[in-house]
């Protein structure tokens, strides 16, 4: 026996050597203000900015299949111009990939994430040396790509039955139990996310664009609209309405879900 043999298995040892039916990548969703949206067209890139997490980088962040990105905005009735734009991405494994992980990293570094988790080094999670270990993990932990979508994952006590999990195991547990336990009124659906950070600009005038979601306000903007259809990708709109800004996201869950599957990613 060697020290090495007590190392814990971190999730891209167990994800690496498994014989699952990995789905097609699923795309991947950045959010951001709509005011944005006509600095971004211009320069057919979204910018990296200056991360508070990970001092001293510049990242431009994406999740992997859902707009779980929140903004922060605490205006009782926002202005159009305040509320989401997403824009729905091909997933490019060639991309350099700063760090990948199974869940918000904001949430892991500022302990909004269980307790149980947090026992463990962020760095463990990090699965950027192998983008391709994403469809593995969701092919592991959700089956499929509809299931990871809707937040339906396999039970951990099912998990440790069919790879034979012991305490070595440790991380990926806490893992199947982050996705798998019903949610509280203090969380939301970024815990159960995968997160990449992308190491850089990320380029949308190259034919990786597959829609962009945005208020409804802004089809009067005909210039706006001519230059997202000279993208080739598909334009979702959703209604603005006397709510908070957090009331958005069903319809915009449903904008994206329409993209992914009009481009067959569900």
């Amino acid at each position: 026996m060697t020290e090495d043999d007590l190392d814990p298995i971190t999730l891209r040892n167990f994800l690496r050597p498994l014989n699952v039916g990995a789905p097609d990548a699923l795309p991947l969703v950045h959010t951001t203000d709509s005011a944005r949206i006509f600095s971004i067209l211009k320069q057919r890139r979204l910018t990296a900015a200056p991360c508070n997490v990970f001092a001293g980088e510049n990242l431009t962040y994406f999740f992997v299949g859902r707009p779980s990105y929140k903004l922060k905005n605490d205006g009782p009735q926002p202005y159009y111009w305040q509320l989401p734009l997403v824009f729905v991405t091909k997933f490019d494994t060639g991309l350099k990939f700063k760090r990948i992980l199974p869940f918000d990293s904001g949430a892991f570094r500022n302990a909004r994430l269980p307790s149980h988790i947090l026992n463990f080094a962020l760095e463990d999670f990090d699965l950027s040396e192998d983008p391709l270990l994403v469809r593995k993990l969701i092919a592991t932990f959700y089956g499929s790509n509809e299931n990871y979508f809707m937040r339906k994952a396999y039970r951990p006590e099912d998990l440790e039955t069919k790879h034979l999990l012991n305490p070595m195991h440790m991380e990926i547990l806490s893992l199947a139990h982050l996705y798998s336990d019903p949610m509280t009124p203090n969380s939301d659906d970024r815990g159960s996310n995968i997160e990449m950070q992308l190491d850089g600009d990320f380029q949308i005038a190259d034919g990786n664009l597959l829609g962009v979601v945005l208020p409804r306000e802004f089809r009067r903007a005909p210039a706006l609209i001519e230059a997202l259809h000279s993208l080739g990708c598909r334009v979702e709109y959703y209604e603005m309405y006397p709510l908070q800004p957090s009331q958005y996201y069903y319809a915009i869950y449903n904008c994206v879900e329409s993209i992914l599957r009009k481009s067959r990613c569900l």
